[in-house]
């Protein structure tokens, strides 16, 4: 069949004979060229002569991009036109951010010294660090723990301005367990 091309020559659009395979390339098109473009963008990159781990970064990339791609399908079809979907890098973060929080989660007392012994002190702690929501939404021994302290630590859900000494036992953060405002509940909801 015939296509149009540019013509720097002439300046304008000419019509330029293509073979069927070429046709047929450009419309399967997209898939692998698409990838390899998406793994350029943000590479990662470490000076080894490994080849295990320059095949475990490459194949993570691999699937970093290709899961970015699933995401656009999927954000255009049930989040709509209104919202913009996030960029490669954003996404690339997130669930670096998410597999940290995992790994910290599942390794969760981090710090030798706890709330408990600064609150004894009575010295500035720390304050410690809220996990990320996938570490909290894990159903995994969120269980509370009474501490005896001297004096009640912050709720740390957001909104709450309430004293407890209830502590969740994964998360290391004090929440209010009480009749009229369950915060370790919706914390972890």
């Amino acid at each position: 069949d015939t296509c149009q091309r540019w013509d720097k020559r002439l300046k304008q659009y000419v019509t330029v004979s293509r073979p069927s395979i070429v046709r047929e390339y450009n419309t399967k098109m997209g898939g692998v060229d698409l990838i390899d473009r998406m793994i350029s963008y943000y590479r990662m990159s470490t000076r080894t002569k490994k080849w295990t781990m320059r095949m475990v970064m490459h194949f993570t990339d691999l699937a970093l991009a290709n899961s970015w791609l699933l995401y656009l399908k999927d954000h255009a079809i049930c989040a709509g036109p209104k919202t913009k979907p996030i960029q490669f890098l954003e996404f690339r973060m997130e669930v670096a951010k998410i597999l940290l929080a995992q790994h910290h989660g599942a390794d969760a007392d981090l710090s030798e010294q706890s709330e408990e012994e600064d609150a004894q002190q009575g010295v500035k702690r720390h304050v410690t660090e809220v996990p990320h929501f996938s570490v909290r939404r894990r159903a995994n021994a969120h269980l509370p723990e009474m501490m005896g302290l001297k004096n009640a630590m912050r709720c740390r859900q957001p909104g709450c301005t309430g004293r407890t000494r209830v502590r969740c036992v994964t998360c290391k953060v004090f929440l209010c367990m009480q009749t009229e405002r369950n915060c370790y509940l919706a914390f972890h909801t």
